[in-house]
């Protein structure tokens, strides 16, 4: 399958955890998009998965137990690595975020995790790099 990635402009005021349902909609009506121009050009050499997003890899930025939550009532398995933790995390009452975030913890952990985080450093950060050494942000 091929991977999508969904590059959204948001406000300097809002956080990554804040964000990522936006950018989630947007990677999905990309790969809606690119189900109906295959459909339309009967193009083998594209193959766009018909049950949409299935994945989400991304940085740490983007953890939380809140977060990984409403991912998972998507429908979407996360790969989003953790950050270092202050003291022991409280779950009281949190039963579902609990799960989210142990599954997530799971799924990072293992070799098809690691691979999935190793080619999203090499696809987005790679060119995000390459656009802040030569200035180029392709938005105008």
């Amino acid at each position: 399958m091929a991977a999508v990635a969904a590059v959204t402009l948001q406000a300097a005021d809002k956080g990554d955890t804040a964000t990522v349902d936006e950018t989630l909609i947007e990677a999905g009506m990309a790969v809606a998009e690119l189900a109906v121009h295959q459909s339309e050009s009967h193009s083998a050499d594209m193959k766009v998965n018909i049950h949409g997003i299935e994945e989400l890899v991304a940085d740490k930025g983007y953890l939380s137990g809140a977060v990984l939550k409403r991912v998972k009532s998507y429908g979407v398995r996360s790969y989003i690595p953790e950050k270092r933790q202050k003291g022991k995390r409280r779950w009281q009452g949190k039963a579902e975020e609990r799960q989210a975030v142990y599954e997530n913890r799971r799924r990072v952990q293992g070799n098809y995790g690691k691979s999935r985080l190793k080619r999203r450093g090499e696809l987005v950060e790679r060119s995000f790099a390459h656009c802040y050494e030569t200035g180029v942000s392709g938005v105008n």
